[in-house]
């Protein structure tokens, strides 16, 4: 696990682009959950 950003800097039903270890990583938060996903669509590159 590593440090991504804090759960307060994520806005709520918003995203955050993030760099973790080099890779874009997208986050999202829906009602105080933070999840994190690859910034770059599998069907579109």
């Amino acid at each position: 696990m590593v440090f991504a950003a804090k759960v307060s800097e994520v806005p709520e039903f918003g995203k955050k682009l993030v760099q973790v270890e080099g890779q874009a990583v997208l986050l999202v938060k829906t009602k105080g959950v933070v999840y994190a996903c690859e910034s770059e669509c599998p069907h579109q590159g």
